[in-house]
């Protein structure tokens, strides 16, 4: 917010904030495990049973101590080029923390696998916590006294303004009812719509028929887990496969031809994230994660208007998986779609306009 203006506002952040962090080069997500948790949480990670303990495989911090943890928030504003001028933009952040105090931490009550279905009784391991000496880290610049008055001079001048155009993100997350075909109606009227992510989730521990590998991976929550029913047993089942998936903006598909395997769908992520960090493993199992790209050919980031126009248009997500057998995985019971649109923050002397 700045100035009683709302500039974002992103529902189911841990899920939204995790789906982008995947997708992201592998040397930039390394540096962020650094500047974290410090440690690399994949399926290779062992399944709790009897003989062993996944909690030796993730950052213990022990009762009474403390752990520093940086964190790079997901914010179109906080990742855009353009210098932010904190004197007539001053920011003020919110940030909601869980309500689940076990909801973003490895409890011990996961240990799904073992007879007792607890972990050792000697695990120092404290699942109560709280967060203190918040910090915001930044870059601030500082500009010589003539540039610094010829800025002023600008802004207070007659409609006199500083405009800064950022990525705005809106999260939708609904039931599934059944395996399909369903025509969820997800309308929002932007004048540029430029992507649109769509995942899937799943229950891991409620007889879903999914690996064990997954079923029992006690990192798996409902903020990291983007489930997909295509992999039996760890291997590619076809049958399982996605039947279609298409965007439909007024009486145009999105694309020509719709979704119809994972594979197809990696293509279509491929293309706008080519550096993406997904293993293939996980990506047909916990990362299955889709995009629909609509900004023009050629467009690049500095481009205002680089995607489509939805005012006064019907705006749906077209679904369709196999119906679920005895023997298969489960379709998923959740979808999450991501609208990524552009945003035009206009910086006035009093007041702040927020334009779409």
């Amino acid at each position: 917010m700045s100035r009683s203006s709302l500039i974002e506002d992103i529902g189911e952040y841990n899920r939204v904030h995790e789906m982008f962090q995947n997708l992201k080069p592998d040397n930039e997500t390394k540096c962020e495990f650094i500047e974290g948790f410090k440690n690399l949480i994949t399926l290779n990670t062992p399944i709790a049973t009897d003989a062993t303990d996944p909690l030796g495989y993730f950052t213990r911090i022990e009762k009474g101590k403390s752990m520093v943890v940086n964190f790079v928030p997901l914010s179109g504003l906080l990742n855009q080029s353009h210098y932010i001028p904190l004197s007539f933009l001053p920011l003020e952040i919110e940030l909601e923390l869980a309500t689940d105090a076990t909801a973003n931490i490895i409890d011990k009550s996961s240990a799904k696998g073992r007879t007792g279905g607890t972990y050792e009784a000697d695990n120092d391991v404290s699942e109560k916590w709280q967060l203190s000496e918040f910090k915001l880290l930044c870059d601030q610049k500082y500009f010589s006294p003539i540039y610094n008055n010829i800025f002023i001079n600008m802004m207070t001048q007659e409609n006199g303004s500083y405009k800064i155009p950022i990525n705005n993100y809106t999260s939708i997350y609904q039931t599934l009812q059944n395996s399909g075909p369903i025509d969820i109606n997800i309308s929002k009227s932007v004048h540029s719509l430029d992507r649109v992510y769509v995942s899937y989730y799943i229950e891991p521990n409620g007889g879903q028929r999914i690996p064990v590998q997954v079923a029992q991976q006690v990192h798996l929550k409902q903020y990291n887990l983007f489930y997909s029913p295509v992999t039996t047993n760890l291997r590619y089942n076809p049958d399982n496969d996605i039947k279609r998936m298409s965007l439909r903006i007024g009486s145009l598909n999105f694309p020509d031809s719709p979704l119809s395997s994972n594979q197809v769908c990696y293509y279509y992520i491929s293309k706008v994230h080519p550096e993406t960090s997904i293993p293939l493993l996980e990506y047909n199992l916990t990362k299955f994660i889709s995009l629909f790209n609509l900004e023009r050919a050629g467009a690049s980031n500095n481009v205002l208007a680089r995607g489509i126009d939805t005012n006064n248009k019907n705006l749906s997500l077209y679904l369709e998986w196999p119906s679920a057998a005895d023997t298969v995985p489960k379709p998923p019971q959740y979808v999450h779609v991501v609208m990524m649109n552009e945003l035009m923050i206009n910086i006035f002397n009093t007041h702040v306009d927020i334009l779409e």
